[in-house]
């Protein structure tokens, strides 16, 4: 029983899929944010980094091991320059050591002591001080360049093996010239006078 005026609803199909639907279908939903940036890779249009509200952080984080430290170049610089300082004085203290018995025949002549007998001493020091100033130099070495790699402060170390370089040469030195009975004479003689 339908009258010519009453037309029955027509139901709209659905739309294929893959097309955009009708106004008539209702609110659209939002497209999902594109994905994140991988690594060395551009943002895609759109996107947006994530906020973290109520961070008080509001600049990049604070990098982490050695990029975390700025190179200190005066501090490299010096401890390159107190090296190459203390390379050339273990060179000029072994140079000495080889010629102890020459340069105590020296202190002989210089005081008409006669001539310079080298005890079996003699050599047990100037073993000593050519050891003693290599091991010290290259444990500076050792110490230091590792701190200047990890970007610390790395200067204070040659200067350490420096004093203890200069310590140990200058009283093993002065204990072999002291235990030679005519130079201890010599000392004790002038040192009154």
């Amino acid at each position: 029983m339908s009258t010519p005026d009453s037309t029955p609803p027509e139901h709209e199909p659905s739309p294929p899929p893959g097309s955009t639907p009708s106004p008539s279908a209702g609110p659209v939903p939002p497209a999902p944010p594109p994905p994140p940036p991988r690594y060395g890779e551009y943002a895609p249009p759109g996107y947006r980094p994530p906020s973290y509200e109520g961070s008080v952080h509001t600049g990049t984080p604070a990098p982490v091991g050695r990029a975390a430290r700025k190179p200190r170049l005066a501090d490299v610089v010096v401890s390159c320059v107190l090296l190459a300082i203390g390379l050339i004085a273990v060179l000029f203290a072994l140079l000495i050591a080889a010629q102890l018995p020459a340069g105590i025949q020296g202190v002989y002549d210089e005081n008409d002591l006669g001539v310079y007998k080298p005890g079996p001493e003699v050599g047990g020091y100037t073993a000593a001080i050519a050891i003693s100033q290599i091991v010290l130099y290259l444990v500076a070495l050792a110490i230091t360049i590792p701190l200047m790699i990890a970007r610390r402060i790395s200067f204070y170390v040659p200067l350490i093996a420096g004093a203890l370089a200069a310590i140990v040469f200058w009283a093993l030195l002065l204990t072999l010239l002291l235990s030679d009975p005519q130079i201890a004479d010599l000392v004790r003689t002038s040192g009154g006078a």
